[in-house]
């Protein structure tokens, strides 16, 4: 059996007991009779936060099931922030039938945190696996998954109809992303992990320490790259890098299958974003579509063999058709373009994460399925083929 806890406002935990006076400070129907929290399972530790379900209880009675996030580490989002940009969105949004984001409550000052409605449902990731080729589900959960898709298509489009009122550029972003996942390339090839397929020769990363290279992982004048991939990373790197021709939107920042989540009535409700990132739509959507090509770590462990590319394709072509019935897509080229950056940077993480928590099998898992899945999945985006 799940124990139950109880804390009312002398009890418990400080951050439980302020979120209480916060909450009856924000609804004063909550001043009137007794008031308590319940946990709901044990607190969840992700990437950049911690999150916790609680139930709030008005008079013995449920009255709201809400998660408190707690951030953690420099990526961490700040909850004021989070607070003012769900604020914005929910006006933005309101009156748009099945595109939703989560109701925030109140802010908490020690630990900072935010506090949110519970939103329940299906992660898209988790929609989405219905498209396994050895899954046995129902036809419905791929309908359903596809129309999730659209329906995700449909919400980001909104959003980039939303006024910019962003303060960072997005420039700045994904140079430093761009520069971490590059790096950690240059420090794989040293590692002997890749035999045949060497990474540091793939991305012609060891230029001349005494001479000045225009980008710290380009090589110097007149030293050749020794794969064309490396030419078609760097060109990208420069061509994002430039001022943009397109439209300067409010970007969410981190669209991907993991903040999205699917209803049983096919609206979606679109979690953690601050409206921090300003810049061209194609880096979310690019997002999104280099999310379909890492829904689990399954994916570049089969050599992406767990999913069907006639499935993913067909997700991608739901997102992007729901996009387009409310705003104009940019060119296929740039949106392949953002999609690889990011994939670039999956494939750095994956390959720190196995390195660090698999020591002994790392050698032959990247040289055998990590490697070359992501390196044939981001050479064919930079070269604009449809995948």
């Amino acid at each position: 059996m799940t124990t139950k806890r109880f804390i009312t406002a002398s009890s418990g935990p400080d951050y439980h007991c302020e979120l209480l006076r916060r909450l009856k400070e924000t609804f004063p129907q909550l001043s009137e009779g007794s008031v308590a929290v319940r946990a709901v399972g044990a607190p969840k530790r992700f990437t950049h936060s911690t999150v916790e379900t609680l139930d709030i209880l008005h008079n013995h009675r449920l009255w709201r099931r809400v998660v408190v996030k707690r951030p953690h580490g420099e990526r961490g989002a700040d909850p004021a922030e989070e607070l003012r940009a769900l604020q914005t969105l929910e006006a933005h949004f309101s009156g748009r039938r099945r595109l939703h984001v989560p109701r925030a409550l109140c802010t908490l000052n020690e630990p900072p945190a935010l506090v949110m409605e519970m939103v329940e449902g299906v992660r898209l990731h988790q929609a989405f696996r219905a498209f396994r080729r050895a899954h046995i589900g129902a036809k419905s959960g791929r309908v359903r998954a596809m129309r999730c898709a659209g329906e995700a298509g449909r919400w980001l489009a909104h959003l980039h109809g939303l006024p910019v009122m962003a303060r960072v550029r997005l420039v700045e972003d994904l140079e430093a992303r761009l520069e971490w996942a590059l790096g950690v390339f240059s420090g794989l090839g040293g590692l002997g992990v890749d035999r045949q397929m060497t990474i540091r020769n793939a991305f012609a990363l060891t230029p001349s320490p005494n001479t000045i290279s225009p980008h710290p992982h380009q090589p110097p004048p007149g030293q050749s790259t020794r794969n064309p991939f490396a030419k078609q990373v760097m060109t990208t790197r420069n061509e994002l890098s430039a001022p943009h021709p397109t439209p300067t939107v409010s970007l969410h920042g981190d669209y991907t299958l993991r903040n999205i989540i699917c209803h049983a009535g096919q609206g979606v409700t679109v979690f953690d974003t601050e409206l921090a990132l300003i810049g061209p739509p194609a880096y979310d959507i690019g997002h999104f579509l280099a999310a379909l090509r890492f829904i689990d770590r399954g994916q570049p462990l089969t050599r992406g063999r767990l999913y069907a590319d006639a499935a993913l394709n067909d997700l991608k072509r739901a997102f992007l058709t729901g996009y387009a019935s409310e705003r104009a897509l940019p060119s296929r080229g740039e949106i392949n373009q953002y999609a690889a950056i990011r994939l670039l940077e999956r494939w750095a993480e994956l390959s720190l994460h196995l390195i660090s928590t698999r020591p002994r099998i790392a050698r032959g898992l990247l040289h055998l399925f990590v490697h070359p899945y992501f390196y044939t999945t981001v050479q064919r985006m930079l070269s604009h083929e449809s995948i």
